[in-house]
Parts: C-alpha cells; structure tokens; sequence
C-alpha cells in the first residue's frame, strides 16, 4: 500500500514534466517553422530620391552636380554620354520559394548639348516589355566524346619528362 501511495505522488509531477517538455519542442518546432516562411526583402541598385529627381529639372545641374546629388548612374546610353540610366529592384521571396519581383523602377536622366539636364522620367514594371530568348546555340568543331570514349582516349597522352 505504501508502495503504491508514493507512485501516486510522483506520477502527477512526471507527467507535468513531460508536458513541460513536451510544451517545449512544440514552441520550438513552431518558432523554427515560422522563422522559416518570413518574407527576405531583396533592394538592389541604385534608387533615387524622390524629391531630389524635382530639383533637378527645376535647377538645370549640370553632369558632376546630378553625380554629386544621385551618385554615379547604374549605366550610360550605348551610343551617346547625353541619357544616364538609374535602375533598381525590389524583390521578395518567402523561404525557398523563387523571388518575386516588388517593384522595378528606372529612372531616366537626359541632357541637353550644353550639359544640363534636360529631362528626367521614371519607369516602372508596367513600362517594360517582354523579350522572347533565343533557344539556338552555336555548334563548335569537334567531336561528341562520352565520358568513357574521354577517359580512354588520355592514356598514354601524359608527358612524365616534364
């Protein structure tokens, strides 16, 4: 009898502590599993400032005043020095998922012949086209080797002079 009043006694103490424990891991598990699907903000490229894109039209600045202001620009136009091109992009991706794109923009710097700027315009997602990639490939010389007609057509091709 006595045996069996003191197993009564503990038993409510062992199972609170499993559930303690077992309370534990489950929180765990749930933090590690929420952590896991927050959203990774990705902020590449150079994106100007709202208010500082006004001044610039409005104030005629010169090219060294917009790098001064803005920071060098992200490319040039191909052929002429006169439209300077600001880019960046804003994306999102939740844990392993591929990124989503949030928001694009570019923004545009033209200059007059003297110098000044001339225009200056930003372009978002909606203002982009798509482009179709070509699936062609370029054929090389040569012949189509597997990795046993590769293997076996090095013996003997080493040098053990050198």
């Amino acid at each position: 009898m006595r045996l069996n009043r003191a197993f009564t006694e503990k038993q409510p103490a062992a199972i609170a502590r499993r559930l303690s424990r077992g309370m534990a891991v489950v929180a765990l598990g749930l933090a590690l599993a929420t952590t896991g699907c927050t959203k990774r903000v990705d902020v590449r490229g150079n994106k100007p400032d709202p208010d500082m894109l006004r001044t610039l039209v409005e104030d005629k600045l010169t090219r060294e005043e917009v790098t001064q202001i803005l920071g060098t620009p992200s490319t040039v136009a191909l052929f002429t020095n006169e439209t300077w091109l600001y880019i960046s992009q804003t994306t999102e991706a939740i844990a392993f998922l591929e990124p989503e794109v949030v928001e694009q923009t570019v923004v545009v710097v033209q200059f007059s012949d003297s110098g000044e700027v001339a225009s200056v315009d930003t372009l978002g997602v909606e203002d982009g086209r798509l482009v179709s990639l070509s699936e062609k490939t370029t054929p090389t010389l040569g012949n189509e080797l597997g990795a046993i007609q590769q293997m076996i057509g090095n013996i003997g091709r080493f040098n053990v002079d050198q």
